[in-house]
């Protein structure tokens, strides 16, 4: 009876392994029966590496192909340099990884890409008996070498079905990193895949296991382990790596999606006794174990200055930064946020943080902290970043400045802002034990700030009490304003410190696409004071005796339509307006929108693409983009769009940018056609409903089946916007 029970479970992970075929470009099945093995040539070995016999260059896939025949022969190219000159396609053949175990046959060189990629990387390992520990990835098994500058895009498939102790890793590029290995400025979009029989699966994006150090690294392929046997199975599986095990990650992130049966994590499954810092997650990350949007499970060791804003869930223990920090052997969790909303259970260590905080620059702010060099900018504005990023990755991101308002010792309000920027004095009047006589350079002493301030720094501003700000040469008291200014432009006043009777100007300097909705003046009783618009930007009101707060509103700027299909009185014309003046969507033609008309799969994955801050140059690029960030699967581009497919395509890129998807209920029970929506619709439609998304149609119903208009996609977009907004 075992055996059969034995058996069944070897047939089940075989079935497993047959549906795990790479779905990345460049990765397809080899056509050839043989592998890059038989092809190997190790001609530039042989030929003496220079004067003193150290440095290599290679430049095809024979000549790679060789460097991995001469490893797994033995030779560990110890203090030599490989240097890659060209790109490298390996489609067509199965890769034998370079090092094929820990002892014999270890890389111990140095492996520069020169910036370089490796592309069509494609392996498919089924083990069936015990034969030692597996590993699997462009290189095996990486000792005392250093491989960097490398990119890597494909697959690795791992199907352990033995039932001995050996363990199985597999990683984009490196199977598993020995304690004087390092991985530095390599990116990998290579899918990853790992199911065990056996008692061990480890699998990562850059590297299945690591005990080295993993430096400025991004991983953008989909990682995940699977643990099918009946026994105790392990299966980790982490955006970077799957095991990080008296290593380090630092300056790294994943954008792709884990999946761990055990452990999974945004950036490390498993962590013990190592470090991980400075480092981000924006995948999704989901597991039946321990599950945390950077670390899965974590004891010993140091993690600081993360942050994860992909969504995490699982059926055990879940976090939005560490899934489970073990009691007794903790990890030191310093300085780590997670974008809240984005866990489904418990926050795990970490502090929630809104979309709006990630986009105002607080939490870059926060995770720059007191380093002393600069790691982490966020550059802000319209079209700016939406969260932190790191300069190693984007040297052109810019620091982010805190300016904060204190009264007394609480922080009363705080802006952040790049260098050069400017801020606003914030709204409101503090309290205090005499009248607010304005906001000042330093506690005592100094001088009043009047805003917009330019910030080149770190500032601090403090609120002061007194009877007056000031007197004139005749005594009379003057008084420094409060300014209320929103979103959508800055504010100048003159005379700053203007005494009762005086004509105070307001100048108002528009941000690109804003106007001024309204301008008030209150005095301090908190009646209006009257204000004349002038016409030219400026405003001007006569000074009352006391303190006055000057209020301004912005909005964004609405062009007229040059679409004669589009009237002003036309249901969705707000909305086409928006989605035209934003970029969003052109007409058909010059002087036609037509708002009835259908729109294909393709132009909506471009215009979601733009909305995501990407800019694809065709139609091609914008398909590549949604296949890999998950929006569609990329079929039928030219096809046209149902509502309930719209609403699938919109909720996928919620999810994506972060946005809340919680909303749900029983609003979409109200429309009698509730049962043609479609079950892979159904929670994508009971979320747009419930968010306001999608309204019935003039009939009363979803009619979730029928196709959807290009106005229809304007106003959905616009109120997908302004949903996040809120």
């Amino acid at each position: 009876m075992r055996r059969l029970q034995k058996f069944g479970s070897i047939l089940l992970v075989l079935a497993l392994c047959l549906t795990m075929l790479p779905v990345t470009a460049g990765a397809e099945e080899p056509e050839a029966a043989d592998g890059w093995d038989s092809r190997a040539d190790t001609g530039w070995y042989e030929e003496g590496g220079g004067e003193d016999g150290r440095e290599f260059t290679i430049s095809t896939a024979e000549e790679l192909a060789g460097l991995a025949q001469l490893v797994n022969g033995g030779t560990d190219f110890s203090g030599k340099t490989i240097t890659l000159t060209a790109d490298i396609d390996l489609t067509g053949r199965e890769w034998t990884p370079i090092g094929k175990d820990s002892i014999s046959s270890r890389f111990n060189g140095t492996f520069d890409g020169g910036g370089h990629t490796i592309s069509g990387l494609y392996i498919n390992k089924d083990v069936t008996s015990d034969t030692g520990s597996v590993y699997l990835g462009l290189f095996g098994y990486v000792g005392e070498g250093t491989v960097k500058k490398l990119t890597v895009t494909g697959s690795v498939i791992g199907c352990d079905n033995r039932t001995g102790t050996s363990d199985y890793y597999a990683g984009g590029i490196v199977g598993a990193c020995g304690g004087d290995g390092d991985i530095v400025n390599c990116m990998a979009d290579v899918t990853v895949t790992g199911n065990s029989n056996g008692t061990r699966t480890v699998v990562g994006g850059i590297v299945g296991k690591n005990s080295g150090e993993v430096t400025g690294c991004i991983s953008k392929g989909a990682v995940s382990a699977k643990g099918t046997g009946t026994g105790n199975v392990t299966a980790n599986a982490g955006g970077i790596a799957g095991e990080s095990s008296y290593g380090s990650i630092i300056n790294c992130c994943n954008t792709g999606s884990v999946i761990g049966d055990s452990c999974a994590g945004g950036i490390a499954g498993n962590s013990s006794s190592s470090e991980v810092t400075n480092c981000y997650n924006t995948g999704e990350v989901s597991g039946s174990g321990t599950v945390g949007g950077v670390v899965g499970e974590c004891s010993f060791g140091n993690i600081s200055n993360c942050y994860n804003t992909g969504s995490v869930s699982g059926s055990g223990i879940v976090g939005g930064v560490i899934g489970l920090n073990d009691s007794v052997l903790s990890t030191s969790v310093s300085n780590c946020y997670y974008l809240a909303g984005s866990e489904s259970e418990d926050a795990g260590t970490g502090a929630g943080k809104t979309q709006a905080q990630f986009a105002s620059g607080e939490v870059a702010w926060l995770l720059q902290g007191e380093q002393t060099s600069q790691v982490w900018g966020q550059t802000r504005g319209v079209d700016g970043d939406r969260s932190p990023v790191l300069l190693c990755f984007d040297p052109t991101a810019k620091p982010v400045y805190k300016a904060v308002f204190l009264n007394g010792d609480e922080e009363f309000a705080a802006a952040y802002t790049n260098p050069g920027g400017t801020v606003n004095l914030p709204g409101g009047v503090p309290t205090g034990s005499d009248t607010f006589l304005g906001w000042f350079d330093a506690e005592t002493g100094g001088t009043e700030v009047t805003g917009p301030i330019t910030v080149t720094g770190n500032a601090t501003y403090y609120a002061r009490f007194g009877e007056s700000a000031s007197t004139g040469g005749s005594g009379e008291p003057s008084y420094s304003p409060a300014l209320d200014v929103g979103n959508g432009g800055t504010v100048r006043v003159n005379p700053r410190t203007p005494g009762a009777g005086d004509d105070v100007t307001i100048t108002v300097e528009l941000d690109k696409g804003y106007e001024v909705e309204e301008v008030t003046v209150t005095d301090r009783n908190g009646d209006e004071v009257e204000v004349i618009d002038n016409g030219d930007g400026t405003f001007t009101f006569e000074q009352p005796r006391g303190r006055v707060t000057i209020s301004v509103a912005f909005r964004e700027r609405s062009a007229p339509l040059p679409f004669t299909d589009v009237p002003e009185d036309y249901w969705a014309a707000d909305a086409i307006a928006w989605a035209y003046t934003n970029g969003y969507m052109n007409g058909v033609s010059a002087g036609t929108f037509l708002p009835g008309g259908t729109i294909s799969r393709q132009q909506v994955w471009m215009i979601l693409a733009r909305l995501s801050g990407e800019n694809p140059a065709n139609m091609a690029a914008a398909r590549t983009w949604a296949m890999g960030n998950g929006i569609s699967d990329g079929t039928t581009p030219g096809g046209a769009v149902t509502r309930q497919q719209l609403a699938a395509l919109l909720y996928r890129f919620a999810r994506l940018m972060g946005y809340d998807t919680t909303q749900g209920g029983m609003a979409i029970w109200e429309f009698p056609d509730v049962g043609d929506i479609s079950g892979y619709a159904e929670a994508a439609v009971d979320w747009a409903v419930s968010a306001g998304i999608i309204n019935g149609t003039s009939q009363g119903t979803l009619n979730p089946q029928g196709q959807a208009t290009r106005a229809q996609f304007a106003v959905m977009l616009m109120r997908l916007c302004q949903l996040n907004r809120a």
